[in-house]
């Protein structure tokens, strides 16, 4: 199982080589998920199961406690205004701080990648290509000392696009820009630990999205040459 990255970034940076700069417009990263424990009692009659509620918030809160934990944080708590973002791996964003979370919680994907759409793209033309695949949401603590692991698996729809930038972004011509964007959708459904260590079941979806666009700055050399057509990458 392997990481899931962006194909069409790996198209634009081969595009730009070593002149271009990628700057970040949006990104954002849903996870709404439920998971459910058993219930015990003497009687005849069990109670409903507990609910529980793992949201992006949550997650933070679960992520700053493992990773104190783990050594890699100095507190229990990330800054209020923190928030998990995903950029070819899972961080943590508060202002101009981030924390890499990845050795905790990883998106994989399957084997199988069913691709269609423009696949090719000669510097210049609108390139969108969509994958369905088999994406995993795991969460893991147990090797850096926590208690809480669980995963979860669904179909994934993975959109993603290159455009030329008319507009040149913030340099006249000859230093162009492309814009770029990707968005990942997936019904989840799996099981796991919870941080009390007890059993569970969970299920809900998960999207993720990011724009971007990549420039050449005129202090780092003439602009490459575009080759006249180049291929994607796979979504591996």
């Amino acid at each position: 199982m392997k990481i899931l990255p962006f194909s069409l970034l790996k198209a634009a940076l081969l595009l730009c080589s070593l002149w271009c700069v990628p700057v970040v417009r949006a990104q954002s990263v849903s996870i709404a998920l439920r998971g459910w424990e058993q219930t015990t009692s003497a009687n005849k009659v069990v109670p409903p199961p507990k609910v529980l509620a793992f949201d992006k918030d949550t997650l933070i809160r679960q992520l700053a406690a493992d990773e104190y934990v783990s050594g890699k944080l100095a507190t229990n708590e990330f800054p209020r205004n923190a928030v998990l973002a995903y950029n070819g791996a899972f961080v943590v964003n508060s202002g101009t701080n981030t924390w890499d979370v990845s050795n905790i919680l990883t998106l994989q994907t399957g084997s199988n990648i069913i691709s269609w759409g423009r696949t090719m793209f000669d510097g210049t033309q609108m390139t969108t290509n969509k994958v369905r695949e088999l994406v995993t949401l795991v969460y893991d603590s147990t090797a850096h000392g926590g208690t809480m692991k669980f995963s979860a698996s669904g179909m994934g729809l993975l959109t993603q696009s290159v455009e030329y930038n008319t507009s040149y972004g913030p340099f006249p011509p000859p230093f162009p820009s492309w814009n770029a964007s990707m968005s990942l959708t997936a019904a989840l459904a799996g099981e796991g630990v919870n941080a009390e260590g007890n059993g569970m079941v969970v299920s809900g979806s998960l999207h993720i999205a990011r724009s971007w666009y990549f420039t050449i700055e005129p202090t780092n050399g003439p602009p490459p040459r575009v080759p006249q057509s180049h291929p994607l990458p796979t979504s591996k």
